[in-house]
């Protein structure tokens, strides 16, 4: 899950328009919802052992292919 705001040109990643940007109220609700995304799949893995097996192999072949 990615987070994204909404920024001016240039303004990416520890810049002073990321920072002002951060600071709005609609990346306020956008970090609450990408928040809360995260912890609705967290509960899902620790109350859901089918999907803690697929999360798992997943997470194993990403690493794999991840490490070229």
């Amino acid at each position: 899950m990615f987070l994204a705001i909404p920024t001016e040109p240039q303004g990416g990643n520890h810049t002073p328009a990321f920072a002002k940007a951060a600071a709005t109220m609609e990346a306020h609700n956008a970090t609450i919802s990408v928040s809360k995304g995260l912890a609705l799949t967290a509960v899902r893995v620790l109350n859901d052992a089918q999907f803690f097996g697929q999360v798992s192999i997943y997470m194993m072949v990403y690493q794999r292919l991840r490490v070229t």
